[in-house]
């Protein structure tokens, strides 16, 4: 197993020390409110969250993010990025029926990037979350 390294920056500027190593991580997804395991949720019928999305990362900018959506699996590509985890890279990826999925972490300039425990909340066709445990959430919005 690494070595867990430690204080580093989430994708959004929040400062993490993850020097306690993966229990530590763990706790953190376990004791967030909000965070525990969901059940499953019903999905619209014909929910599509494919296209571009604007992010609000909270210390930085507003950043747009590419989502793919297959069938109940999304995943969410920077198209712009920033000093923590550029453009090009997933931000993060979920389970939406589930409601969990995983967020990319990383030092500055892209030092060992690493995903944590996430969840996904879809609030309607045009605005969702996601939280990353123990690090913060970005609210997003349907770039039309």
């Amino acid at each position: 197993m690494a070595e867990a390294v430690g204080p580093f920056r989430a994708g959004f500027g929040r400062e993490v020390d993850t020097r306690g190593g993966p229990a530590t991580a763990l706790h953190a997804f376990c004791s967030v409110k909000g965070m525990a395991k969901q059940p499953p949720v019903e999905l619209p019928a014909g929910l599509n969250l494919s296209g571009e999305w604007i992010g609000h990362y909270t210390g930085h900018f507003d950043e747009v993010v590419r989502i793919t959506q297959f069938g109940d699996h999304v995943e969410a590509v920077k198209v712009t990025g920033d000093d923590y985890v550029p453009a090009g890279e997933m931000t993060w990826w979920a389970n939406l029926r589930t409601q969990r999925g995983q967020g990319r972490v990383a030092e500055q300039e892209y030092r060992n990037p690493r995903f944590v425990p996430g969840r996904i909340v879809v609030v309607d066709e045009n605005h969702l979350t996601f939280h990353w445990a123990g690090v913060g959430s970005v609210e997003y919005r349907r770039d039309d």
